[in-house]
């Protein structure tokens, strides 16, 4: 069975502390448990411990019935003979001559080995409803894959800025805009200390033209025989050229204004006059882009009355 890492958990027993002198001293929590990469179990004494530490005790146990237990004097120990990818147990507690100090507990996966292949085996791309899945797998999982995470870096080639990220799976839903040219940057990192990155994999994406959504209506003042509004557009969301932005009142009235040579456009004003007062207009607001036209959106509005003093 592979075993995916989890967060370790560092369990301390507290203990009140007594602190008398001579060989009655209680020693501290040993703090910062951990396995390096080369299978060392590894420990640090509290950095207020007064005591002095003669040794300690170490126990391990898994979820069978093997267990070991070890009093030695140094803060290592070299648990190599323990499996890859196993999830242990493991108590320590810092010793003043005979007297134990309160135990610590730490439950890891054992990590993968420093020379543990992190080749990545494929990198694909899939397209479902317009998004863009990112997937890949490991070459070699005959050791497990406990202590790898994913590195990623989205490279947005047109902005010249990186995202960077670390992942547990093997898949992600990519941010990413239309008409943008991007490269990705994958590779397998085995956290275990040191981290050691596996071979890189890049691949470039050129993303099509996208329609613009529908426009909004931000904002309308409405005279007698005229009306001025503001239309909300996708902006930087949508990086496909827009062309013009278009308003269909029919057989009344129709007004276009030209969006070519704005790079990414959010908010456009536009005036439609020669109306009648007191009248009430329906129309449709639709914006072109090299991806064709947005889905079009209707407004109505009702012309104020003509004013006697007009």
């Amino acid at each position: 069975m592979l075993l995916k890492l989890v967060p370790t958990l560092l369990v301390t027993f507290s203990v009140p502390l007594t602190r008398v002198s001579g060989q009655d001293c209680l020693p501290r929590n040993v703090q910062n448990i951990d396995i390096l990469s080369n299978t060392t179990l590894v420990w640090e004494l509290d950095a207020f411990e007064t005591c002095q530490i003669s040794n300690f005790y170490v126990d391990i146990w898994g979820h069978g019935e093997e267990q070991y237990h070890y009093n030695i004097t140094e803060n290592f120990l070299d648990v190599s003979f323990l499996g890859t990818c196993e999830l242990w147990n493991f108590t320590i507690s810092a010793v003043h001559y005979v007297i134990p100090g309160p135990a610590s507990t730490f439950s890891t996966y054992v990590p993968l080995p420093p020379d543990a292949d992190l080749t990545l085996a494929f990198v694909r791309y899939n397209f479902p409803s317009g998004h863009i899945v990112m997937e890949w797998d490991l070459a070699n999982r005959t050791l497990g894959d406990c202590s790898v995470k994913y590195r990623l870096t989205l490279h947005d080639q047109d902005r010249d800025t990186m995202d960077d990220m670390y992942l547990d799976e093997t898949s992600i839903v990519l941010n990413t805009l239309a008409c943008t040219q991007y490269e990705t940057i994958l590779r397998a990192v085995n956290m275990a200390y040191p981290m050691i990155e596996g071979p890189l994999r890049r691949m470039n994406i050129n993303l099509a033209a996208t329609v613009q959504s529908a426009p909004r209506l931000k904002f309308v003042e409405i005279q007698a025989t005229s009306f001025n509004m503001t239309v909300g557009l996708d902006g930087e969301r949508n990086r496909c050229p827009v062309m013009t932005l278009f308003v269909d009142g029919g057989i009344y009235f129709n007004a276009s204004v030209s969006l070519q040579g704005m790079e990414t456009p959010e908010l456009v004003e536009v005036e439609v006059k020669s109306l009648l007062p007191n009248t009430m207009y329906y129309f449709h607001v639709s914006v072109l882009n090299i991806g064709g036209w947005s889905t079009p959106t209707p407004i109505a509005i009702q012309t104020l009355d003509l004013s006697p003093n007009l």
